[in-house]
């Protein structure tokens, strides 16, 4: 006689209660910090990374959230590049004192850690 297999409802109604999860967390989108190595790294202070984060349009909430990332890419490979959705919405570059940034909805310009801001970007 062979072994009668049972398959629990409970557990087919959990799989598929949780693929959803499981998948939509893998599909989910938002934003994402990607370091870039680059020749010159520097650590700015926690204001320098707000000032910057907030002339290229992040809200407060997300400056909590990205804030530290940011710095921590910085200063470890010396570049970052945010995407949003997957699509490249800033990046940002060290080279000697000097932020390079650039922002897609607000353009590029310089952050010199001495003297501030080297040109500001034309808004739009």
């Amino acid at each position: 006689m062979k072994p009668i297999r049972h398959i629990s409802i409970s557990s087919v109604v959990i799989a598929f209660l949780l693929l959803p999860m499981i998948l939509g967390g893998c599909m989910r989108s938002g934003i994402k910090v990607v370091p870039v190595p680059s020749q010159d790294v520097l650590t700015l202070t926690p204001d320098e990374v707000v000032i910057i984060l907030q002339r290229i349009g992040f809200s407060n909430e997300q400056i909590k959230k990205h804030a530290w990332p940011v710095r921590d890419g910085l200063a470890r490979s010396g570049a970052v590049r945010i995407l949003v959705d997957g699509t490249a919405e800033a990046g940002f570059a060290i080279k000697g004192d000097e932020i390079f940034i650039s922002s897609r909805s607000r353009g590029q310009f310089i952050y010199n850690i001495n003297t501030g801001w080297v040109n500001l970007p034309m808004t739009r």
